[in-house]
């Protein structure tokens, strides 16, 4: 895996302003097409966003990859999209219970 790469994961109109800023993105079709597109990129970028939408077909592949070699980040749908904060909040409150900071 080369250092410094990023992607993203989602569907094409949300593609776009990410490319723009230099970010390879990657459109997916349905919880198959994205399964198979994040273990794909999981070896080759040391960062990945994915939307919500399609993070939730994942949650268990991306804690898996989390833990070996990339950081996945979860990007909200919309506005209204409280999912990448509800994962955000699991994973601070794993982190915790496994350290000891007495």
């Amino acid at each position: 895996m080369e250092k410094n790469k990023v992607a993203v994961i989602g569907e094409k109109y949300m593609l776009d302003m990410f490319k723009l800023a230099g970010v390879d993105g990657y459109e997916v079709y349905g919880e198959e097409d994205t399964r198979k597109t994040l273990l794909e990129l999981s070896k080759q970028y040391s960062l990945i966003f994915i939307f919500s939408n399609f993070a939730r077909f994942a949650s268990d592949l991306i804690d898996e990859i989390n833990k070996e070699y990339s950081t996945i980040c979860i990007l909200p749908t919309n506005s209204f999209d409280s999912y990448p904060m509800q994962r955000l909040n699991e994973q601070a409150s794993k982190i915790m219970m496994g350290h000891n900071f007495s």
